[in-house]
């Protein structure tokens, strides 16, 4: 019996693995603040057009809010 769990969990993390890999870009919030500005998002994505970030700022407060950034990686402004 103990054999079949440690099959079931390596067979378990083996089809997880390709999954991981697909995972979004981590993003820096460096001042810990739950907001990105351009300057944090530049380091995750370094060649990040402003009129892009601005487009993803949908409202105009200068930074980007969890949702934003979520909507903003799900229509392809932002790469994930």
């Amino acid at each position: 019996m103990t054999s079949i769990r440690v099959l079931s969990a390596a067979l378990v993390l083996t089809l997880a693995t390709p999954a991981l890999s697909q995972t979004a870009t981590p993003l820096t919030d460096e001042n810990g603040d739950g907001m990105l500005s351009f300057s944090e998002l530049l380091l995750s994505y370094p060649t990040l057009d402003i009129d892009a970030y601005f487009a993803a700022d949908t409202d105009g407060d200068g930074f980007l809010n969890p949702h934003e950034t979520k909507t903003a990686r799900d229509n392809g402004i932002l790469p994930r």
